[in-house]
Parts: C-alpha cells; sequence; structure tokens
C-alpha cells in the first residue's frame, strides 16, 4: 500500500507558519561609512532612472510626464531634452532609459515607455497605444530622430509593465516588459 504524506496536525506547527508568514521583513541597516547620499539635483518631478553621457552629465527620466532631463555639472538643465506624451497611470510612463554601447560614436539612445493613444500626457483614459521601444540620436542638446524598435502589447492593467533597458555582453538590446 502506498504511503500518503498527512499535513500535521499539530496546532503549533499551523501557528508557527502562521506567524512566519504574517511579521513584515524588516530593511537592513547598511552601516558602511564609505557610502553616503547626496543630492545632485532638485527640480525632478517622478525620477525614474538615468543615464550617464558624460563625466557629470547625466540623462534623466520623468514618469509622468515623459520628459528626459538633462543635469550637467550638478545643474538641473532648464529645458527637457526630449518630451514624449506617455501614460502614467500607476506604473506606467517613461520607464527605461539605455545607451548603445557605441553611445560615444553613434549617440543612440534608448528609450521604454508606455505611449499615450492622445498625443498628450495621459493617466489611463483613453487606453494607451502600447508599451515601446523607441531609439533616438543625441546631438549634443537634444534627442532626436525616433525610430521604434518594439512595439509590446498594453496589459489590461496599469502594473507591473517592466521598463528595464540593458545590454548584454554579445551586444543585444535585453528589455524587461513585466506580465504578459
Amino acid at each position: 500500500m502506498p504511503h500518503r504524506p498527512r499535513a500535521s496536525s499539530r496546532p503549533e506547527v499551523w501557528i508557527a507558519l502562521a506567524f512566519f508568514f504574517t511579521v513584515p521583513a524588516a530593511a537592513q541597516t547598511v552601516n558602511d561609512p564609505g557610502l553616503q547620499v547626496q543630492v545632485v539635483a532638485s527640480g525632478l518631478s517622478q525620477p525614474t532612472t538615468m543615464a550617464f553621457i558624460g563625466d557629470r552629465d547625466i540623462l534623466v527620466l520623468q514618469k509622468a510626464n515623459g520628459q528626459v532631463r538633462r543635469i550637467v555639472g550638478g545643474v538641473l538643465q532648464s529645458a527637457p531634452v526630449l518630451d514624449v506624451a506617455v501614460d502614467s497611470a500607476s506604473e506606467r510612463g517613461l520607464l527605461g532609459i539605455a545607451l548603445d554601447p557605441d553611445f560615444a560614436v553613434n549617440g543612440r539612445v534608448f528609450l521604454y515607455y508606455t505611449e499615450s493613444s492622445t498625443g498628450a500626457d495621459t493617466t489611463g483614459s483613453p487606453a494607451p497605444l502600447a508599451n515601446r521601444v523607441y531609439s533616438y540620436t543625441w546631438n549634443g542638446t537634444s534627442l532626436v530622430s525616433p525610430n521604434l524598435v518594439l512595439n509590446l502589447p498594453v496589459l489590461s492593467g496599469p502594473n507591473h509593465n517592466g521598463g528595464v533597458l540593458t545590454f548584454g555582453k554579445d551586444g543585444a538590446l535585453y528589455v524587461v516588459i513585466g506580465d504578459l
């Protein structure tokens, strides 16, 4: 006769398991004197990620308004280098940036965002066009010449849209797309 495992009937096991799964996790404190927090620039609105295009020259994405902002030497430049129409409901918006491995030569920058269907920034209604990856060319002051690289389906809900872009050692662009 085959042996079938049984769930434990010991109440203390169930109480211990219930306690284990209900205790909130605590973040660890890092006590490293070599690490410090330093404000580089202020005046940004919902920054999500950044890419360094030179020494003390940073492109920063603003999730909700679809703007790519530039910080040079710690100073936020007055005008965005790009402004795209995004749907920023919940976790949607301007989410990812990656520089081409040959950026110094070709100036190519890749962006991942939830594109609005109206041509203006929206927050969920009407439904967005898609989550998309575009390439742009950096001309020294602006991101120009958009080229659609990848068109992804819009998720039924506004969460788990991914957005991370990175280049692998093989030179390929990898895109984290979230739930499908």
